[in-house]
């Protein structure tokens, strides 16, 4: 803990994870129960999320704690979620660390998933053992049809069902 305490923003992304906000206060609670940390929890739209998030990557002063959704889980690869949340390049990555951008270059340049698996693993390794971010939870989705209506998911990166795949 901190005996003299401290303020902080804490943003959560407004309108798009369901519990987010709820998340949110809790954990503002942790930190001032066990840290002795002060939280202004802040709901933000997720495009201003995603400025200040862009803002923050590049500006070594800036204050940036959230809890917030990456899609790392919903997209077609494992880099892709990578690439958003750990390689230090990326406009939106709060994460910088050489020896994982080196290793994500190495598996970027390699087509077969294959040959990437083991590279990925190794990225996480080092993520885990710095720990630029915390998962709290991973939601599930989970979509009903009413008879007679299909739905063959597939690859596409997003959070919804992707309307072109349902059939009547």
């Amino acid at each position: 803990g901190y005996a003299n305490g401290f303020n902080m923003p804490l943003y959560y992304s407004s309108g798009v994870y369901f519990g987010t906000q709820e998340t949110a206060e809790a954990v503002a609670l942790y930190l001032k129960q066990n840290l002795n940390v002060t939280s202004r929890v802040q709901g933000i739209q997720l495009i201003q999320l995603l400025q200040l998030i862009g803002r923050s990557a590049h500006d070594p002063k800036a204050e940036y704690v959230a809890v917030a959704g990456l899609p790392v889980a919903n997209l077609p690869t494992p880099l892709e979620g990578v690439s958003l949340a750990y390689y230090g390049k990326s406009p939106f990555s709060l994460y910088h660390n050489s020896e994982l951008d080196a290793v994500f270059e190495k598996a970027a340049g390699l087509l077969d998933p294959a040959q990437q698996a083991p590279l990925i693993k190794q990225m996480m390794a080092i993520e885990q053992e710095d720990l630029p971010t915390i998962t709290l939870w991973q939601y599930v989705d989970v979509y009903a049809m009413k008879k007679g209506i299909t739905y063959d998911a597939g690859l596409h990166g997003l959070e919804v069902v992707y309307l072109p795949w349902v059939a009547m």
